[in-house]
């Protein structure tokens, strides 16, 4: 018994949450960016410059980073790098962007999304995705060699 809840939660558990994660937040990030392109003509010219790139490069990078960037981690492929650049958009956005600094309500939204893809950068995509299908590795955890075995740690 302890080896089969060792696995499940190990490995299968974990990338069912990892999936889970990673659909709820490209799904809630993605429709800002599909926003952003329905209104490019009129955001391009007018978003905010808070890093000194010029207002219509910072919002070519935060269209890419929302559309491009959840997309990736939806699917699963490239998950640390997209959720990486993600992280950033939205450490700017919260930081740097908000217009009456980092207690507004305007910024909640930024610090949850960024503090939700900083966890897919240390866990990474899971089993459950294309990064998983693509770079499969053997597991070299204690407990899931454990388990492999017949014996779980729990």
């Amino acid at each position: 018994m302890r080896g089969f809840l060792c696995a499940l939660f190990a490995s299968r558990g974990k990338s069912a949450g990892l999936l889970i994660l990673r659909l709820f937040a490209g799904g809630i990030l993605l429709p800002h960016g599909i926003q952003k392109i329905e209104n490019y003509n009129a955001l391009s010219h007018s978003f905010p410059d808070p890093i000194g790139l010029g207002s219509t490069l910072s919002f070519i990078l935060i269209l890419l980073t929302e559309t491009v960037g959840s997309v990736f981690v939806i699917l699963g492929l490239l998950t640390r790098p997209a959720a990486l650049a993600v992280s950033l958009g939205m450490f700017v956005a919260a930081f740097l962007s908000s217009p009456d600094g980092f207690s507004s309500q305007s910024s909640q939204l930024p610090l949850l999304l960024m503090g939700v893809y900083l966890s897919l950068i240390f866990s990474g995509a899971g089993r459950y995705s294309l990064d998983g299908a693509i770079f499969e590795r053997t597991c070299s955890r204690e407990c899931c060699r454990v388990s492999q075995n017949g014996k779980g740690l729990l």
